[in-house]
């Protein structure tokens, strides 16, 4: 039986609460820059609460492009093993036109309970880590949710 990311994180619902916002879903994955390297399981590892994490989350521009808008509702997964993605955190985008390239955003409380514990098999096309569309943000399929958190299961690992 499938069991779809819309109908756990009730997606129509959302869309009925906040009718002028868009869902998206933001596919972090490793990443080497010139200036940096975005090692999103890592810095999750260190400190999921840090600055330097949530700020790479939130972070608007993407090779000169605009990938986050005031008008988002951003449902955050970084890629914990090869397709396999790991919902971290829910951000209503309050403000995307801040100076710093970071918007300045809130973290939906009704999904907490979901973060480090829920994630997705998803192939993500090749140069985009952004969706949108409908047709697929409300057909992808739940690989897991755990009663651990991704980190106590790493602690219990080592």
């Amino acid at each position: 039986m499938k069991i779809l990311l819309k109908d756990v994180l009730e997606f129509d619902n959302l869309r009925k609460e906040y009718p002028d916002k868009t869902i998206k879903l933001r596919f972090n994955k490793y990443k080497e820059n010139e200036d940096i390297t975005y090692n999103f399981v890592e810095w999750y590892k260190e400190d999921k609460e840090s600055k330097k994490f949530k700020d790479s989350l939130l972070t608007v521009w993407s090779n000169k492009k605009k990938t986050i808008q005031d008008n988002d509702i951003i449902f955050q997964f970084i890629e914990v093993s090869d397709n396999k993605w790991l919902l971290v955190d829910v951000a209503k985008i309050l403000s995307a036109n801040n100076d710093n390239g970071i918007a300045e955003a809130e973290t939906l409380k009704k999904y907490e309970k979901y973060f480090g514990k829920l994630s997705v098999d998803f192939t993500n096309l090749p140069n985009q880590f952004c969706y949108v569309e409908p047709q697929i943000i409300d057909n992808i399929e739940i690989f897991e949710i755990t009663n651990k958190t991704y980190l106590e299961m790493e602690k219990c690992i080592r």
